[in-house]
């Protein structure tokens, strides 16, 4: 099946799909935060005092044993697949490190992996196909390559030497995201913000297409459309057709650009482009955030031509609300032939004065059929945020829509980290159980 075809029986079959749902709470009630729950060590588990899911400790201050106080967290980007595709693994960062956990998704129990410190530099993707591999830039003297990991041989191979692209090279990659036909997408060619290569290699065909944002040239010839900037970070969607690039210096907004590697047009998402974003099956669900309304959420399709048209997922808007909240959202459970809810985390600023409001410090999903607007509340994730990045949840969805993993330094009661800050730790949420409508 060609790329063209896959897009039009995805884009009729969602039309007529099915929804998933869950058996979850789906009110508007504001609710203050009950009592703190009172956490054990890792592998304890509570249940949530407003919704009733269980949720378990991953880490704490002896996980690392080798590094006592050692912090564990979810990747930067919560759109990351750090999930196998049987919800057996997942992987996190505990102190730069990329580790793995074994998860047993019938005990609801989680350990260290036989060979929990990855040869990873941070944000690695699992494959959507095989649950054995996952895939990641390496570390020195790797740190030009696109690694492989097989969890069941306990091998490490290479898949590409990114430096062998290019004629000179410029700093190591970044982050990449894979999509469901094994296709992997990463930047190049400095450093965060500065990067101007965007690589697409295909794992099936072992072939690659390379897009330079200064000479604005994929492959060497021209695009025709006005680059000249730097690239803050790159996600394919799980169609493997769309790679969506969020700008970075020397840019102007708005800021994501897609491309379609199919016929290597690209446009600007210039359409209330704001908030943070996940990509599903030639889709994309951004938290636009706009004042008065800050709850707003929005699908689009991910073809260059429909980038401006959008539906909005929160109906009816929940009212007047000047904002103050982090939010982050993960699509890594989406199908190519269900609408399956997209999931985030908010992250309500400790300072903020405006009226509490539904989903303030929840983790939560949003229904991504347009024809039946629901949102699901889940648990509280406990992560005050006072402005340091890493203080937010950046939950993120297994593939099969069981579980989300996130950050939380559980409102700051569990100590401090080796660099006198609050410490996070890693913990699980369990999903009720869901259906297909």
């Amino acid at each position: 099946m060609n790329g063209i075809l896959g897009a039009l029986l995805i884009c009729c079959s969602l039309s007529v799909a099915g929804e998933i749902r869950y058996n979850a709470v789906t009110d508007r009630t504001p609710r203050p935060l009950p009592p703190l729950p009172k956490l054990g060590r890792a592998g304890s588990v509570i249940r949530d005092p407003n919704y009733g899911n269980r949720i378990l400790r991953v880490s704490d201050e002896n996980t690392v044993s080798q590094n006592p106080g050692a912090v564990c967290t979810t990747p930067a980007a919560a759109l990351q697949n750090t999930w196998n595709v049987t919800s057996t693994y997942f992987a996190v960062v505990c102190n730069s490190d990329v580790w793995a956990f074994q998860f047993d998704p019938q005990r609801f129990t989680a350990r260290p992996a036989r060979d929990h410190t990855l040869r990873l530099k941070a944000s690695p993707a699992f494959s959507f196909n095989d649950p054995d591999l996952i895939y990641g830039i390496g570390t020195e003297p790797d740190d030009r390559k696109i690694m492989e990991y097989n969890f069941r041989t306990r091998k490490y191979r290479t898949v590409l030497d990114c430096s062998k692209l290019v004629k000179k090279w410029e700093g190591g990659p970044g982050a990449l995201t894979v999509s469901a036909n094994d296709r992997i997408a990463t930047i190049f060619g400095g450093m965060q913000d500065t990067f101007h290569y965007v690589l697409v290699y295909d794992m099936r065909t072992r072939t690659s297409t390379l897009l330079d944002t200064h000479t604005a040239t994929v492959d060497g010839k021209p695009t025709g459309f006005h680059m000249g900037w730097g690239i803050h970070l790159v996600n394919i969607d799980k169609s493997g057709r769309y790679v969506i690039i969020s700008k970075g210096d020397g840019s102007k907004a708005p800021n994501l650009v897609v491309w379609d590697t199919e016929t290597n047009k690209f446009a600007t998402v210039s359409a209330m482009p704001g908030g943070h974003y996940s990509a599903g099956y030639g889709y994309m669900v951004n938290g636009n955030g706009w004042y008065p309304h800050w709850a707003q959420w929005l699908l689009r399709s991910l073809e260059p031509d429909k980038l401006g048209t959008f539906a909005k997922l929160i109906v009816p808007d929940i009212g007047d609300d000047y904002g103050g909240r982090e939010e982050h959202s993960s699509w890594a459970n989406a199908k190519p032939d269900d609408w399956a809810p997209v999931f985030v985390a908010v992250t309500r600023h400790s300072d903020a004065k405006n009226p509490l409001e539904p989903w303030d410090d929840e983790l939560i999903a949003i229904g991504t059929n347009k024809d039946h607007p629901v949102v699901y509340r889940f648990a509280n994730h406990r992560c005050r945020f006072d402005g340091y990045f890493w203080d937010t949840p950046r939950a993120i969805v297994s593939q099969d829509g069981r579980f989300v993993v996130f950050t939380s330094n559980w409102e700051k009661t569990l100590g401090m980290s080796p660099d006198h800050l609050s410490r996070e730790d890693v913990f699980v949420l369990e999903l009720p159980p869901m259906e297909n409508k």
